[in-house]
């Protein structure tokens, strides 16, 4: 699946999707031939702070990669090849909660005068 486009496809169609606080996130199931199916997760932040831990540091960290997307409402998305039955709805829910962990991590860091890396500060 390395080779292939994740937002294109012989046949492509959306099979879970979540939105919530400040995110969208869209599973894609994408056919390129018979036997050949892959299956892409598309996040849509749709919210930025001025300052320190974005979501698209984390999703950075999670190895998701920007590109155009036809699949979130948004001209741009951060994606990343998963397997099928993955959890989007799930996923959106713990990928909130890690940031706010990693917020709260950031916070204390910051009291010692350390910076954590891929900060915006």
């Amino acid at each position: 699946m390395a080779n292939r486009d994740p937002h294109q496809a012989l046949k492509s169609e959306v099979v879970g999707q979540a939105r919530t606080t400040g995110i969208e996130v869209v599973l894609a199931r994408l056919q390129w031939s018979k036997s050949e199916i892959g299956y892409s997760l598309h996040f849509h932040p749709s919210q930025c702070t001025m300052g320190g831990m974005q979501f698209t540091d984390l999703l950075a960290m999670l190895g998701f990669t920007r590109s155009g997307c036809p699949f979130t409402s948004g001209t741009q998305c951060y994606w990343r090849w998963v397997g099928e039955g993955f959890d989007a709805s799930g996923f959106a829910t713990a990928f909130l909660a890690a940031y706010k962990r990693l917020q709260a991590a950031e916070g204390a860091f910051e009291q010692c005068g350390y910076v954590l890396v891929g900060s915006k500060n």
